[in-house]
């Protein structure tokens, strides 16, 4: 499966791409701050762990996606956003994503990796 993460380098959806890609997931993403130039760190951890990293023109967003992410952060004349809208790409925030890809588990869906446990105090 292929996401689309659009905001990528953001505080939530890096943690949240680079959880995704550890779980074998296709990840392809883009952010206005590396196409201004910036973030390159940021942008080098995405890459090396396989991040695929677009300019974010709407090239990126593809018919097969599995779904587009997008950041809370992002304005909607976003040229991604845009053409995910076009295709009637599903789309996700990513709080939605979290549960929808099983990258967290629900109490009652224990017992859960030990790692994605929750604290039941």
């Amino acid at each position: 499966m292929t996401f689309h993460f659009i905001g990528i380098a953001g505080t939530g959806m890096r943690p949240l791409a680079l959880l995704a890609l550890a779980r074998g997931q296709q990840i392809t993403g883009s952010d206005r701050l590396f196409d201004q130039g910036g973030a390159s760190a940021i942008r080098g951890q995405l890459e090396a762990a396989g991040a695929r990293i677009v300019p974010q023109d709407g090239a990126g967003v593809v018919r097969g996606l599995e779904a587009v992410v997008v950041s809370s952060a992002i304005e909607l004349q976003v040229p991604d956003y845009l053409r995910a809208k076009e295709l009637a790409s599903p789309s996700s925030t990513a709080p939605s994503f979290w549960r929808a890809s099983a990258l967290i588990c629900e109490p009652w869906q224990w017992p859960a990796p030990a790692a994605n446990r929750r604290s039941q105090r």
